[in-house]
């Protein structure tokens, strides 16, 4: 759907989802190696769509229909929202 393509730079009909959530795999340093400032943290995860569950834990089709269903929805916008 050329919104989403627009969106997120053009990802092709046969792109695959990486569905990796193991923070070993992470590529990026620890911002407080020494444990000097962090104090605690938390991850917020929500459910953007009823009837959908969260995009790791999706099908391919189920994240298809997401898509249709957002790209109609954006679609449908008027005046300075469009």
């Amino acid at each position: 759907m050329k919104v989403m393509d627009d969106y997120h730079g053009g990802h092709g009909a046969n792109a695959t989802h990486k569905r990796d959530v193991n923070p070993g795999h992470l590529d990026c340093p620890n911002p407080d190696q020494k444990g000097e400032f962090v104090l605690s943290t938390r991850i917020r995860v929500g459910r953007n769509m009823k009837g959908f569950g969260l995009s790791p834990g999706i099908t391919r089709a189920e994240r298809r229909e997401v898509e249709r269903r957002v790209g109609e929805a954006l679609i449908s916008l008027e005046g300075d929202l469009a």
